[in-house]
Order: C-alpha cells, then structure tokens, then sequence
C-alpha cells in the first residue's frame, strides 16, 4: 500500500510533492468538434430542428429587450426559462 509507514517515499514530506507531475500550460487539446444541441441520424431533421431553435431564441432574445424597455405585453416564448423581471423601484431611498 503506498500508505504503508514502511513505504518512505509517500511519508517522508520531502518526497510527496516530486513524484507529482508539473502542469504543462503549453499542452493544446486534441479534440475538437460542434456542441450538439440535437441528437438525430438524419441531417434533414437536425438542420430543420437548429433553424426551429435559432428563430425561438431570436425570439425569446427580443422579449427580453423590450422588458427591458418596459414593455410587458409580450410573453416569452413556451419552453424557454424566462429572465428575471427587470428591477422597476428600489425600496430604500
């Protein structure tokens, strides 16, 4: 066990932090590819359902900009979490 007192290179305090490797900062990562916000075998669908997306939080990002502007009569989209009421007064003076 490498917690064992007899093993005395995990409990001498000189030798803990050697056998620890340095953080390579100049390592890139080699992975790369799209956030998949719909998971579908066919491209049709998926392109179809991205363009249905766009346009809902195109949507959902003018209600937010007329909230802001303090208009209210508009709903925000079904399905999307709403924001936080935009502050209108503030209680203390």
């Amino acid at each position: 066990s490498p917690h064992h007192p007899d093993n005395k290179d995990t409990c001498n305090p000189d030798t803990v932090g050697k056998r620890n490797q340095k953080f390579d900062l100049t390592r890139e990562s080699s992975r790369s590819g799209k956030r998949m916000n719909c998971l579908s075998e066919k491209r049709s669908e998926r392109v179809k359902f991205m363009q249905f997306f766009r346009q809902k939080m195109y949507e959902a990002r003018e209600v937010v900009r007329r909230w802001a502007k303090g208009d209210f009569s508009v709903p925000y989209p079904p399905g999307f979490h709403a924001p936080c009421m935009p502050r209108l007064a503030n209680m203390m003076p």
